[in-house]
């Protein structure tokens, strides 16, 4: 099951809400943490792809990821780019990004409160340390 499906049964079993017991906590973790995982598996494969192509990129591939690009995808794509604030500045924006997804279709999108939002948030960063 997809994190919306399971934000939806999780609400739909809790009176429009997400519940805050434990268990479901542990659910709703497992899927950021899935997200999160993915993210960086893209970061990584990017990574991979210019390492392979050094050899063509400006200055030889140093700096692997130019410094005029945006702090959190250089530091997806270089983890050495990584300074102590980036897990937190990265989960923000994958939480924003989460929340304001759209799927553009029947099922309907997400709706987090700002609540949801910080515990999207806090697993997210949890995740990327």
């Amino acid at each position: 099951m997809g994190f919306r499906d399971w934000c939806r049964a999780a609400r739909a079993r809790n009176g429009g809400l997400i519940p805050t017991d434990m268990h479901t906590r542990d659910e709703e973790s497992a899927h950021v943490r899935q997200i999160v995982d993915a993210v960086l598996a893209q970061g990584e494969r990017a990574r991979q792809r210019l390492l392979e192509h050094m050899d063509v990129l400006p200055n030889g591939g140093s700096p692997l990821v130019s410094v005029n690009a945006d702090p959190i995808a250089r530091g997806l794509v270089d983890p050495d780019l990584r300074d102590r604030d980036w897990p937190r500045a990265f989960a923000a924006r994958l939480a924003r990004l989460i929340a304001d997804f759209r799927f553009g279709d029947e099922h309907g999108d997400f709706h987090f409160d700002q609540q949801d939002l910080y515990q999207l948030q806090a697993i997210a960063e949890d995740a990327a340390r």
